[in-house]
């Protein structure tokens, strides 16, 4: 942001800094407010930077290589990168909806894994009912 002279410039982009981080404390902390939420939470962010870290790295295999430089005269470090990179955006996304599905089930908001007629201290939960636990299960160890 300019405003004219770098004396302006400065307190006001501190100050609109310190107002966009508060309001964005604001939500992660309603978002998060216990540790299990800010776990599911925290794996989801680190999961789609894996994610973009993937895309980022076979664009640049694929588009930027050296003039002449075919698929198969590149190192095999490369190599190793590439196929990482495309295994991490074949499991991750699964990763991602699993920890998602979890999210939404520890607030009561989806029955994704809980079963029929579950009951939480002697009562019945409002949003009980057709969940698969086993679910969870093979698509965590997918």
């Amino acid at each position: 942001m300019r405003l004219g002279s770098r004396a302006v410039n400065v307190p006001v982009a501190i100050v609109l800094c310190l107002i966009a981080a508060y309001f964005t404390l604001q939500g992660v902390q309603r978002a998060a407010f216990d540790g299990q939420s800010a776990w599911f939470l925290s794996l989801i962010i680190l999961g789609f930077s894996s994610i973009m870290g993937a895309v980022n790295y076979l664009a640049t295999i694929t588009k930027l290589r050296c003039p002449g430089m075919t698929m198969f005269r590149m190192p095999l470090s490369v190599w190793s990168l590439f196929i990482t990179s495309v295994l991490v955006l074949l499991a991750t996304p699964v990763l991602a909806s699993v920890l998602t599905m979890n999210l939404l089930d520890h607030h009561r908001i989806t029955s994704f894994f809980e079963p029929f007629n579950w009951v939480n201290s002697n009562k019945l939960v409002d949003n009980a009912g057709g969940g698969y636990a086993l679910l969870h299960q093979h698509l965590f160890w997918f």
